[in-house]
């Protein structure tokens, strides 16, 4: 996955209930999908994995056990209406003895299926939509189909599930980034289709720079620095702002001898600031700062009118068996919205045909029109 940044491995978490997410789910560089059931479809499936999974060190030889979130975000995986492919192919017969039919018939139907098997697909497809999108509104951002800009740009506009806690406190500080079940969340592509096709888009140069209320930006950070955005207009009312940064787990991968290997491992955090009229930033008002999770995400659900910046940092490398990483790229997206949020949420539907008519434009508008 890190090798083919253009191509997003999306990943059932699992449907071990209780059990924490296993391989390859509980990898680095995919998108680990749990599934959601409940009226709306916003509330953890009973059955879908979730939990702190373990980092491994191979530098000191360690494993820290229940430290990681593997669980990225969340879609419908209950009470699936699914069409039935019958035929004697695919292992269809070993799976479904007695059930395969040839020739296969058009009509039949699996009833209320579920799983994350099922979650996984509906993000995968998502994610297809938003790039078959991109090809023509994004056609000039090369980096646009970045996974790490992909994942981030579906994290900042996934919605709130139930009883959704990625460990916050009252200061919106978290050592955790994401909810142990749903992630950021569950998918919302109305949402991301505004964060990754009508805001800023990839922020020229390698990071930094005014913003729009909403976008996304692909930068690199050296090692010891910082990097700074500020919104261009200050939010005339209270205000409540998704973030989401990603970046890769420095693996590589042997075609001769099929083989693995953990070369670094970078710790980057997130920040929120409040800035004043001449642009500098003056108090911190959220943080995500895990140490073992390739992600950070904060969602704030109240700021108070005026203006702010996000911050991203790079400290430390957790490990580098190279002794060769000074530098990281990462993808970076950000959606703010009114408190409260006007109207209902829209889960999983795209809206392709609102995007084909929007025109698509860099536009820096007051806050409170988000």
């Amino acid at each position: 996955a890190r090798q083919n940044a253009n191509v997003a491995f999306v990943v059932s978490a699992g449907n071990g209930g209780t059990d924490v997410v296993s391989g390859p789910a509980s990898g680095y560089n995919n998108i680990s999908v749990g599934s959601l059931g409940g009226a709306s479809f916003l509330q953890p499936s009973t059955f879908s994995s979730h939990g702190a999974t373990d980092f491994y060190n191979p530098v000191t030889n360690q494993t820290i056990t229940g430290v990681r979130s593997a669980v990225d975000i969340a879609a419908p995986g209950e009470r699936m209406f699914l069409a039935a492919y019958l035929g004697n192919s695919g292992g269809i017969g070993a799976a479904i003895p007695g059930m395969t039919q040839t020739p296969t018939p058009t009509d039949q139907y699996f009833l209320n299926m579920d799983g994350t098997s099922f979650a996984a697909p509906m993000v995968a497809g998502g994610i297809a939509l938003m790039k078959d999108a991109a090809n023509s509104l994004l056609a000039s951002e090369a980096n646009a189909q970045d996974t790490r800009v992909i994942k981030s740009v579906l994290m900042a506009g996934a919605a709130e599930t139930n009883g959704w806690n990625n460990g916050q406190n009252a200061m919106n500080v978290t050592t955790q980034a994401l909810d142990l079940k749903t992630g950021a969340g569950a998918m919302d592509l109305v949402a991301s289709a505004d964060v990754y096709y009508f805001g800023t888009t990839d922020v020229d140069g390698a990071g930094g720079g005014l913003i729009d209320v909403a976008g996304w930006d692909s930068g690199t950070i050296s090692l010891g620095t910082f990097t700074d955005y500020i919104f261009a207009t200050e939010f005339a009312q209270e205000m409540a702002l998704t973030v989401a940064l990603n970046w890769f787990a420095g693996r590589s991968f042997n075609g001769i001898t099929d083989t693995a290997t953990d070369d670094s491992f970078a710790n980057l955090d997130l920040q929120v600031w409040s800035v004043d009229g001449n642009g500098q930033f003056v108090s911190k008002v959220g943080e995500s700062m895990s140490t073992y999770n390739n992600t950070e995400f904060l969602r704030i659900n109240w700021l108070a009118a005026g203006r702010y910046g996000l911050r991203v940092t790079f400290d430390e490398m957790v490990y580098d068996t190279t002794n060769s990483v000074n530098a990281e790229s990462y993808g970076l997206a950000w959606r703010t919205f009114a408190v409260p949020e006007p109207g209902s949420l829209a889960m999983v539907s795209f809206g392709v045909l609102v995007v084909l008519r929007r025109n698509r434009q860099r536009r820096f508008v007051q806050a409170s029109a988000a």
